[in-house]
């Protein structure tokens, strides 16, 4: 996917770090583990919007990038459920 190795592995060594710091108190109720998905990113006309499909057929198009913060406030309320 392009990702540099060094890259990929330092985000799963931050991840395993956060994981172990936190006490049960203070972790997230229904905090999964880390899950990597496939992003499928294709050449677009000038002006296209970014369309973000998941599983379920929830879909969202992103015409402005002030849009970004909605669009990951809706995956994180739909997490679990798609």
């Amino acid at each position: 996917a392009g990702i540099n190795y060094s890259t990929f592995a330092q985000w799963v060594q931050k991840h395993r770090h956060r994981k172990a710091s936190p006490p049960p108190a203070v972790r997230r109720p229904g905090a999964r583990g880390l899950q990597l998905v496939e992003a499928v990113v294709a050449p677009a006309a000038k002006g296209a919007p970014l369309v973000v499909q998941l599983p379920g057929g929830v879909r969202a198009e992103l015409r402005a990038e002030g849009q970004v913060p909605l669009v990951v406030a809706l995956v994180r309320a739909l997490e679990g459920r798609c």
